[in-house]
């Protein structure tokens, strides 16, 4: 089970505890429906924690940030956007909290250790400080309703950077106050910063809730973040001289897949959240790793020295997958020409103007925008778009737009031969992960008003369809079924691919390999930008023309004897041979420790602008 290995191998490095959040949109998709089962079963990963002798400190949010899909709250909460202030007091999203909190802590009261359980402490929400708002009575709420619901002898904390004006919002009477910093500091710097947190924690002990070995990486940057040793083991060092507990933020990162990854104000988050960390994506132990464990194997009288040394798994590799192209990519995607049962996929009418994703119950993905031209024109503009736009006319693609960040944007084009009174035009959004932090206002995804010709409204008349990634893999698992010759694409073919969207599917077999024991990394070099399934399992974006990620991780668990993989390929890019490469280990740009550096302190300036600023766009 991937939740035992990853669990005793923080056991083994000489760790006595885990910090877990607790993503609400993970696990109320939608409203009153609570999903506790399954990969989200809480309660039986808490359990395999105790087992392998881990202590847990639950970070329950309602926020959880962490570079998810909108930091971790449900994009309902913004279905009537003008009804609700996130991470206040306001009366409606407290009524929302107040039904996830009820329900999620039903599931940890079992699991505190005052009951048997490895829970130690629960944090409420998460850097707020950060918010501008710095809402107290929101905050107390908070505190109070998880005292009464856990009981008063519950040590509830909360976690905030290391200023004054960060602790003063975050900070609540009460409860126990801790901060975060990362590596790159000086132990002068360590002391003045845990001294402010001791003001605020009334004396109490040092405490570093998110130690940042590294940093997460984003769509567009110029490289993957490396893993740098000894300025994690220098900062360990002056932490230890304090007297400090602290969080190895992360220990382990792994993979949010599917569309669980978020965005920043910049860009978008990649899929691997292998943050660098000590265990990798793929669950295999590290130089870091081992640097660590050598770090507290040498303190004498550490109470939880490390366990011997687990051994990595093996990565598969597996080359020259052809993959063929299936035709109408259009007809295949759109719900309309799909039969679904789930009223979220439906297609919607507006006489007004076309509408988010929101506002017609769509959550992540894509959808579909189609109406008849009213007039005539060549330049075609869409004022207000979240993220990217795929546009065809009848039938025919015309090029992309999106929102302007790291990886690009281009909110106008040129039609080809101009637009004509009376032709279809279909436009695919792509929301590419909604704003993760610091999350005070709202990040709504699709077309937002009507789009132009030579600065005439299309029309306002519209019929949107969501995209069923469920439905489209079924349809296309049928056409398969029935294909008995997979001749490749004539060169004539592959040409007219190459700047298009296109679905391609590769169908092989791996009976040879024992899937229990291995894993693999979908290779997306030679691709562009799209959405790969692996046995109907998302395994997430790629986006190899944009990097620095290059690979998708491929669980073994998500392999068969026979196996269908899709790539949903929206820039239309086609590798020469046609073959999808599957490799052992992950790739990426790798850039050198001043790249990171640079990287680290551009993020973080931009991330200190937004607390300054307690703007979101």
């Amino acid at each position: 089970m991937v939740a035992n290995d990853r669990l005793f191998r923080v056991r083994a490095a000489g760790l006595n505890a885990v910090q877990l959040y607790i993503p609400w949109n993970f696990h109320e998709q939608e409203i009153g429906r609570f999903n506790f089962g399954g990969d989200r079963n809480i309660s039986r990963f808490i359990r395999i924690a105790q087992q392998n002798e881990l202590y847990v400190l639950i970070r329950m949010g309602p926020y959880v940030c962490a570079e998810l899909e909108f930091g971790g709250l449900p994009w309902w909460l913004i279905k009537d956007q003008a009804k609700v202030r996130l991470r206040s007091s306001e009366t409606t999203y407290l009524r929302h909290v107040h039904r996830w909190l009820a329900a999620l802590l039903s599931v940890l009261r079992p699991l505190l250790y005052k009951n048997g359980g490895p829970i130690l402490m629960v944090q409420l929400e998460n850097e707020y400080g950060s918010v501008s708002v710095c809402d107290h009575d929101y905050m107390r709420w908070l505190r109070d309703f998880v005292r009464e619901t856990l009981g008063e002898d519950v040590v509830l904390y909360t976690t905030d950077g290391p200023t004054e004006k960060m602790l003063s919002c975050g900070a609540i009477e009460g409860t126990f106050a801790t901060v975060d910093f990362g590596t790159q500091q000086t132990e002068a710097n360590v002391k003045e910063m845990f001294k402010l947190q001791r003001k605020y924690s009334k004396g109490g002990p040092p405490v570093n809730s998110e130690f940042y070995t590294t940093w997460f990486s984003m769509w567009g940057d110029k490289s993957m973040v490396r893993r740098e040793i000894g300025p994690v083991l220098k900062t360990m060092d002056y932490m230890w001289a304090e007297n400090a507990s602290f969080s190895l933020y992360m220990i382990h990162g792994g993979t949010s897949f599917g569309f669980w990854s978020g965005r920043e104000t910049n860009g978008p988050v990649t899929t691997s959240y292998d943050y660098a960390a000590p265990i990798d994506e793929a669950g295999q132990i590290t130089p870091l790793y081992g640097a660590i464990r050598n770090w507290i194997g040498a303190k004498k009288d550490w109470p939880n020295p490390p366990l011997p040394l687990p051994k990595n798994r093996t990565g598969v590799s597996i080359q020259n997958v052809f993959a063929v192209k299936l035709g109408d990519f259009i007809a295949l995607t759109n719900s309309s020409s799909l039969s679904s049962s789930d009223s979220r996929q439906r297609c919607i009418h507006s006489s007004d103007g076309p509408l988010n994703f929101e506002a017609f119950y769509r959550d992540h993905g894509f959808v579909w925008y189609s109406a008849s031209l009213e007039t005539d024109g060549k330049t075609l503009e869409v004022p207000e778009l979240r993220d990217h736009a795929y546009v065809f006319l009848d039938g025919i693609f015309q090029g992309n737009l999106s929102v302007n960040d790291k990886t690009g944007g281009q909110m106008k084009m040129e039609l080809k031969g101009g637009g004509k009174r009376g032709q279809r035009m279909d436009i695919l959004v792509e929301n590419i992960g909604r704003l993760t932090y610091p999350l005070t206002k709202t990040d709504p995804k699709g077309l937002f008003s009507p789009p132009f010709i030579d600065g005439k409204v299309i029309s306002k008349r519209w019929v949107q369809c969501g995209v069923n990634l469920d439905n489209v893999y079924a349809e296309i698992e049928k056409r398969m079924a029935k294909s008995k010759n997979r001749k490749e694409p004539t060169d004539t073919i592959r040409s007219a691919l190459l700047h298009e969207p296109t679905i391609f599917v590769a169908k092989f077999s791996t009976a040879h390999i024992d899937w229990a024991q291995m894993h693999t990394f979908l290779d997306s070099r030679g691709w562009g930008h799209g959405v790969a399934l692996a046995n109907g399992f998302n395994l997430g974006r790629y986006w190899s023309t944009q990097g620095p990620q290059l690979t998708l991780f491929v669980p073994g668990a998500v392999m068969k004897e026979q196996n269908l993989v899709v790539l949903i390929e929206l820039e239309g890019r086609q590798k020469d041979d046609s073959f999808i490469h599957f490799v052992s280990d992950p790739k990426g740009t790798f850039g050198s420790s001043e790249d990171f550096r640079i990287k680290r302190e551009t993020d973080e300036m931009e991330r200190d602008k937004r607390e300054t600023d307690g703007v979101t766009i």
